[in-house]
């Protein structure tokens, strides 16, 4: 059931998964200001990010370990080898686009899983154990076999983790300015 729920979300036509996904980064920043100014959402916006972060771990494993066979012996160590091999193959682009799009809500939620506000140390761990979490889902592959250990699907995994962060950076920007706002508030106030 899950290999096929992965399959059709890999072959859907790529201007609709992009839709989709920016359509979700879209809604996560909407929902993110609105934990910002209304206090009461927050906390279902922190509880919806654990959430998010729990299905997109399973997501990544299950589609990069757990549905993998066993006996590919074909690695690549050398960056962009591929690409440069095969220059217009659209699957291989294809791949690489779908590596970063799989950790973009690894990387949207993970901070929130951390803490309830924006800090940069959140930032920093999230792009470490994204790095950390994508060399140990390749390292699996090949110690095990299963698939094929790419250093391309390490770098294209950051990018999705970078591209996710970046959400964050104006949830951090946007929670900053509001709080110095209530901060001038209380001052008139006194």
């Amino acid at each position: 059931m899950i290999d096929r729920i992965l399959v059709s979300i890999y072959d859907a036509p790529l201007q609709k998964t992009l839709f989709v996904v920016a359509f979700f980064i879209i809604l996560w920043i909407v929902f993110s200001v609105l934990s910002v100014k209304k206090g009461k959402f927050a906390f279902a916006f922190r509880v919806i990010n654990f959430a998010v972060f729990f299905v997109s771990v399973f997501g990544i494993i299950a589609m990069t370990v757990l549905s993998r066979q066993e006996g590919s012996f074909q690695n690549n160590f050398i960056p962009f080898a591929y690409l440069k091999e095969n220059e217009f193959l659209f699957d291989l682009k294809r791949s690489m686009l779908m590596n970063s799009i799989l950790f973009i809500p690894f990387s949207l939620t993970f901070p929130f899983v951390l803490g309830s506000k924006f800090s940069w140390k959140n930032a920093i761990l999230t792009l470490v154990f994204g790095i950390m979490f994508s060399v140990c889902v390749e390292a699996v592959q090949l110690f095990l076999s299963i698939g094929k250990a790419d250093i391309d699907d390490v770098i294209f995994n950051t990018l999705g983790v970078v591209i996710g962060e970046i959400p964050y950076m104006i949830y951090g920007l946007f929670s900053r300015k509001n709080g110095e706002k209530n901060k001038h508030r209380r001052y008139k106030h006194q």
